[in-house]
């Protein structure tokens, strides 16, 4: 069973001065971040409801992000689970088409 983490204190002394190694150390923990550090090159328009334009500007005020940052955030996370569920449904086509091949033999 992995290690619950007590979350982060940093109210107290300054964060240079303490031992972040029982954070690093678990790497499952980790999120891989790509949006923020890819170059942005690429300007796209898109119509939204008033309504989803300030709910997101809202959840982002909220957690400290600009709301153009948190979109393309949703973007990425949504594109990655993406991704990984037409993998796994390639893994498994191949099992399928086995399977009714035998049957239908």
């Amino acid at each position: 069973m992995k290690k619950k983490l007590k979350p982060l204190d940093l109210s107290g002394e300054d964060p240079v001065d303490q031992d972040f190694s029982e954070y690093l150390a678990q790497k499952h923990l980790w999120k891989k971040v790509r949006f923020i550090f890819a170059p942005k090159d690429r300007t796209v328009t898109l119509r939204l409801s008033s309504d989803l334009v300030g709910q997101v500007k809202d959840v982002a005020g909220q957690l400290g992000f600009p709301y153009q940052a948190l979109m393309r955030q949703y973007i990425t996370e949504g594109l990655v689970r993406d991704q990984a569920g037409l993998k796994a449904q390639a893994r498994k086509r191949p099992r399928a088409r086995a399977k009714a091949l035998a049957k239908a033999a």
